[in-house]
């Protein structure tokens, strides 16, 4: 059976409590990452793009994870290298 990568966006609705002088203080605090979250609110999931892979870039991509997997502000992307093919999701039809 063919493999697909689907990519997509997660949405969250992040909420913030903040006491001062202007609203485009408010801003600039959370901006900066000064103000502690209230609350937040999954919204939902949209899908932005996929194509079909084989089996040797899937391995290529989960070797690129191994070296750029740990979820850093230096190395963004992160997840699980160690299961391998473990990790591919299967349709049962």
């Amino acid at each position: 059976m063919p493999l697909f990568v689907v990519e997509a966006i997660s949405t969250i609705r992040h909420k913030y409590v903040i006491e001062c002088n202007e609203l485009d203080h408010a801003f600039d605090t959370v901006t900066i990452g000064e103000a502690a979250e209230f609350s937040q609110m999954f919204l939902g999931e949209q899908i932005i793009t996929g194509h079909e892979i084989t089996k040797d870039i899937f391995s290529e991509m989960n070797e690129m994870l191994k070296d750029v997997g740990d979820g850093t502000s230096y190395q963004p992307e992160c997840g699980s290298p160690w299961l391998g093919d473990k990790i591919i999701h299967q349709v049962k039809y």
